[in-house]
């Protein structure tokens, strides 16, 4: 994936500015700078720390996604939590929940420890447009500094910014570019932030999914919900799978078996309906398999023989079979119970282990 070109600027070396990537603070250094193009040309460094940390919390803490061991954004997130005892609000834009919600000395904290972590980004950002000034020379940071500043004007097609020293000051030329590329730029950065975190994440679902906050049409479940609500009404009494309660249609609500901030997706074998309440309080966390995966199978064996005696023409129950034949329950076999909990089985149990693995919580029912 290349960049587009300019012209007047040496815009190739700004593809290599991501290679050889042991960590993933290059990638949010820059993401940060897009993000703060239209406060202008200079951009103080704080501002593009608190833009760094508010960008990397969901896909630390909501998501669970591992950045490697050489990665210290896990630690700043933690101290967000349990020093500071912020709690984001997913539908609110992080970096002006964060000033809002940090004291004076909370954010002089938060930020020594970003510019402890991230002290050698900016020069390394810049690094590939002097690799001929630089060649064979070890630690040259002040010495881009300095050069930054001498070429600044006279050579502007490969000086993206000069230091100042709380502050960047982003070329004029650059500043253009950034913005009317802005969207490109940003895909180019995530597509080389996926590749990174897939190293790190081999065998995790939906990466590229995990990178942003859902959006509110990504966590409807509208359609969802009139299938099993068609299904309550055609079938009278169901229970809850972890109250034992009955489920009623005026107060029912939609959990995903796997946590949604797992999957990333709301597709029927990984949903059974709960009331609003016990939804509430299952949150984004797992379920105990051994108590509740027997009574969830056997509410989604049902449901799925609900699903097959509907219209084969009507659009929804014809899109939702589909989504139980990627895990290998067709409509047309006579499944009974054990072979449908079976394959139902194969298709959660690893993703459950994998979800353990990153970091998913345990619910413990009360």
């Amino acid at each position: 994936m290349f960049l587009p070109t300019a012209s007047g600027l040496a815009t190739a070396p700004l593809n290599a500015v991501f290679n050889s990537t042991t960590n993933s603070y290059k990638f949010y250094w820059f993401l940060a700078i897009l993000k703060n193009l239209h406060r202008g040309n200079i951009l103080e460094m704080n501002d593009l720390r608190m833009q760094m940390v508010s960008d990397v919390w969901f896909p630390l803490n909501f998501y669970h996604v591992s950045f490697g061991s050489q990665d210290g954004f896990k630690t700043i997130a933690d101290l967000i939590v349990n020093k500071f005892g912020v709690k984001i609000d997913n539908k609110k834009e992080l970096f002006g929940q964060l000033n809002q919600a940090l004291l004076p000395a909370e954010k002089a904290l938060l930020f020594k420890q970003v510019e402890t972590l991230t002290r050698y980004v900016p020069w390394l950002i810049v690094r590939p447009f002097f690799n001929q000034e630089f060649q064979g020379i070890v630690n040259p940071e002040k010495k881009i500094e300095k050069i930054c500043t001498e070429l600044f004007e006279k050579e502007s097609e490969r000086v993206i910014y000069r230091f100042a020293k709380d502050s960047i000051e982003i070329n004029p030329r650059w500043h253009d570019y950034f913005s009317k590329h802005q969207a490109i730029l940003r895909g180019f950065t995530f597509w080389h932030l996926v590749k990174f975190l897939q190293r790190n994440n081999p065998n995790v679902i939906g990466l590229s999914e995990k990178l942003e906050p859902p959006t509110d049409s990504e966590r409807n479940l509208k359609k969802e919900s009139d299938l099993w609500k068609a299904y309550l009404l055609q079938n009278g009494t169901f229970s809850c799978i972890y109250s034992g309660q009955p489920v009623l249609t005026s107060d029912l609500s939609l959990d995903h078996f796997l946590p949604w901030s797992y999957v990333v997706h709301n597709q029927q074998w990984n949903l059974v309906p709960i009331s609003r309440s016990e939804n509430s309080s299952k949150n984004n966390r797992l379920p105990n398999w051994k108590t509740h995966f027997e009574p969830f199978a056997h509410a989604q064996f049902s449901f799925f023989g609900f699903l097959k005696q509907q219209p084969a023409h009507h659009e929804p129950v014809k899109k939702t079979l589909e989504q139980y034949q990627m895990i290998g329950i067709r409509a047309g076999e006579s499944l009974i119970y054990p072979i449908f909990r079976k394959k139902l089985e194969q298709a959660i149990f690893p993703q459950y282990q994998i979800a353990q693995n990153s970091g998913f919580q345990p619910w413990q029912k009360k």
